[in-house]
């Protein structure tokens, strides 16, 4: 950073965005507040501004904030203005067509491979379980993982 101290409610707000991210059930106010060992207030107006925004949504029923359609709407812009995508995308096809495989597009995140895109031969269409578009998977245990690692040196 450039010796400015980040701003601890955007931290936060990150923060609770990160964790919701990792549950299909999502997680309740006080629940946050004692996961990131913050104050219940302040969790909630973050999670009242950031549903308000459309970046979660709670359950009438049990509470529980999981994340909502904004987030999805930002993650499809940024597929969206991907020049690293756009260059690989008629590649991709060409060796899908060529080896009748699947193809994966992945980066560097901060310590794993993010998956950019994915492209699935025609003979797996129905039963391809390979990794979504935006996930994220170790270096160290992921065919593409292992690919990033072997040509960082050229990357």
């Amino acid at each position: 950073m450039n010796g400015k101290k980040p701003n601890p409610a955007v931290q936060r707000a990150l923060d609770i965005l990160e964790v919701i991210s990792d549950s299909d059930a999502g997680f309740t106010n006080a629940y946050l507040a004692r996961r990131l060992e913050i104050p219940k207030s302040s969790a909630s107006s973050i999670l009242r501004v950031l549903q308000n925004r459309g970046y979660l949504c709670r359950g009438t029923n049990n509470g529980r904030y999981k994340l909502g359609f904004k987030t999805l709407t930002i993650g499809r812009k940024l597929l969206e203005h991907s020049a690293i995508r756009d260059l690989a995308l008629p590649l991709m096809r060409d060796l899908v067509e060529r080896a009748d495989l699947t193809c994966h597009l992945a980066i560097f995140g901060q310590h794993e491979a993010v998956h950019l895109e994915k492209i699935v031969a025609q003979r797996y269409f129905k039963v391809d379980k390979t990794r979504s578009v935006g996930e994220h998977v170790p270096l160290h245990s992921s065919s593409v993982g292992k690919a990033l690692l072997a040509w960082q040196d050229q990357l």
